[in-house]
């Protein structure tokens, strides 16, 4: 018997813990997809989504990028299944172990086609960690073969070839044996589509057949214990938390503790925004009436009283001093490192919600750590909601380039006031476009590097003197043996849209005899008598340059410019 709560406090032995569990009424499985980024997840939820009222679309980019959940009623049954929806993409890590933590069992998503692949890889080390040695784990995983509506895609074919993966991670599935290993019992590998809808019965029955071995309890008129999945500010209601209710009810006026801080349910509603009088065990609610941001995988309390509350948060400062929530707001105190060379990249980071502030805010950080430069991420402030003109304020004074993420819309009087003041808003709601454009934007930051745009080469074939206004001058006849060679100005191609300056070399039996540097350019350049701005391949011209004079026949002269380009990180 698998249960998982919060606090076990009143119960004193495993035993008792059984014999009184076993009498609560039975409580809907949750379960958490998750699964590698185009594995077909969302596809799957969506389709999974069409079993109930609550139907939403895809979000922005086509990936999950926030903790969503949703209950499905089995048709003709008296049973429910929660879901929660976490994001596949790497950048979100942090809340998609949120929403393990949450669960009871694990669909693993896995591409017929693609096989294991690298975050595959990472939910199987997460899982494994949970169960292994435990007889008691409180988590369980069903593995979805996805994709098998693909053309080519053999279904029983791509679930043999999956077993034979998983087990070299050591997951043995129900095909394989009865028999369970240190990493939990045998696992189902059901083969599905979220295009088709082929197998998700299957899945469904496969996740309430889980439920009945894991004999899920809890007591629905106890203190209300969940697990907060995220949390942001919402225009008229305030914090907005999304929370799972693990055991216990939660109602309307009831008192809670989160982190450090003692609030009060306010409004409590289902993930449709409908008005909740009461949350039940497994039920996924939106509770508003925290005074701050509680913190995404943080547990809630319902306790009976404010002055109960204080006293525990009192006992738990006793044992953690450092107890506390992060100020929105608040900036990074992170000692910088003062290496020499090292490049310091001030940033601001805006979100919509706790968990994507995190996943940005780290993913941003890691940007700088696999850099080939030695440069340092620095976030100077990050906050719920909309960008500001604090924000901008604060961007300017510390040059700092602002990142938002999941913003509905930025003010024209904010972007304005941006463009005024010269600070840069990187805004997108697409995780990976928007970490696209953050590698462009802070490469700026470093140095400007040097990239040479060899023109052309023209050998010696003459050496004379011509008298100008300003005195004879020293010409060396030329034949272009490659390429152009220009007098002042050559065109940069597809690497800028501005003409670069010429420089010239002149080469003596491969060695160079001119100054070295950009410091010796052209005076004149004829073709026959006429002044010209460029010489092509096969032409002959004559040629005066400013800061070397002693050509000699044979020489070899080479014509070329500098642009100074933008690192990348």
């Amino acid at each position: 018997m698998q249960q998982r709560r919060i606090s076990d406090t009143d119960i004193d032995t495993d035993e008792d813990t059984n014999t009184i569990v076993g009498t609560y009424p039975a409580r809907p499985p949750i379960v958490t997809i998750m699964g590698h980024v185009d594995h077909g997840k969302t596809t799957l939820m969506d389709a999974l989504r069409r079993n109930t009222k609550n139907i939403a679309g895809t979000e922005a980019g086509g990936i999950t990028q926030i903790i969503s959940a949703f209950q499905v009623d089995l048709d003709g049954q008296d049973e429910k299944i929660t879901f929660l929806d976490t994001p596949g993409h790497a950048a979100f890590k942090a809340m998609r172990q949120s929403g393990s933590h949450a669960a009871d069992v694990i669909v693993l998503v896995v591409a017929a086609d693609d096989g294991i692949s690298e975050q595959t890889v990472e939910i199987i080390n997460f899982y494994k960690s949970i169960v292994k040695g435990s007889s008691d784990s409180g988590i369980s995983m069903v593995v979805a073969v996805n994709k098998i509506d693909k053309p080519g895609i053999d279904a029983e074919e791509a679930k043999m070839r999956i077993e034979n993966q998983l087990l070299e991670y050591g997951i043995i599935s129900e095909g394989m044996s009865s028999e369970g290993s240190e990493f939990g019992q045998p696992v189902q590998v059901i083969p599905t589509s979220g295009i088709t809808g082929a197998g998700l019965d299957d899945l469904m029955e496969g996740l309430l057949l889980q439920s009945e071995v894991m004999d899920l309890r809890a007591d629905d008129q106890a203190n209300g214990e969940g697990i907060v999945m995220d949390a942001r500010q919402e225009k008229g209601l305030g914090v907005v938390a999304d929370c799972i209710i693990r055991w216990g009810k939660i109602e309307k006026g009831d008192v809670i503790i989160s982190g450090d801080q003692v609030s009060q349910v306010r409004m409590l509603k289902d993930v449709s925004n409908k008005m909740l009088e009461k949350g039940l065990p497994s039920q996924p609610v939106r509770i508003i009436g925290f005074k701050s941001l509680p913190k995404a995988g943080d547990p809630i309390m319902v306790v009976a009283s404010e002055e109960i509350a204080e006293e525990m948060l009192e006992q738990r400062r006793a044992i953690d001093p450092s107890t506390s929530d992060r100020p929105d707001g608040a900036g990074s105190d992170a000692a910088l490192p003062k290496a020499d060379g090292t490049v310091r990249i001030p940033i601001i980071v805006k979100a919509d919600a706790d968990g994507s502030l995190t996943a940005v805010r780290e993913s941003l950080l890691n940007i700088g750590e696999d850099s080939k430069h030695t440069v340092v991420i620095d976030p100077i402030m990050e906050g719920i909601g909309e960008v500001t003109m604090s924000d901008i304020q604060m961007a300017k004074q510390s040059e700092a380039t602002i990142f938002a993420f999941g913003s509905k819309r930025t003010d024209q009087t904010i972007i304005n006031l941006a463009e005024s003041e010269g600070v840069s808003i990187c805004s997108n709601n697409i995780i990976y476009s928007l970490l696209d454009e953050a590698r462009d934007v802070l490469g700026a930051y470093l140095p400007l590097i040097p990239k040479e745009h060899t023109h052309g080469r023209a050998s010696v074939k003459a050496v004379f003197t011509i008298g100008t206004i300003n005195g004879d001058e020293k010409v060396a006849g030329l034949n272009v043996m490659n390429g152009n060679i220009y007098k002042s100005k050559a065109p940069a191609g597809d690497s800028s849209t501005t003409d670069l300056d010429c420089h010239f070399r002149v080469y003596r039996d491969s060695q160079l005899i001119s100054p070295v540097g950009e410091s010796v350019t052209a005076s004149s350049l004829r073709r026959f008598k006429e002044l010209v701005d460029s010489v092509r391949l096969g032409d002959e011209c004559g040629l005066a340059l400013s800061g070397f004079t002693d050509f000699e026949e044979g020489d070899e002269i080479e014509c070329y410019s500098v642009e100074m380009k933008k690192a990348k990180l």
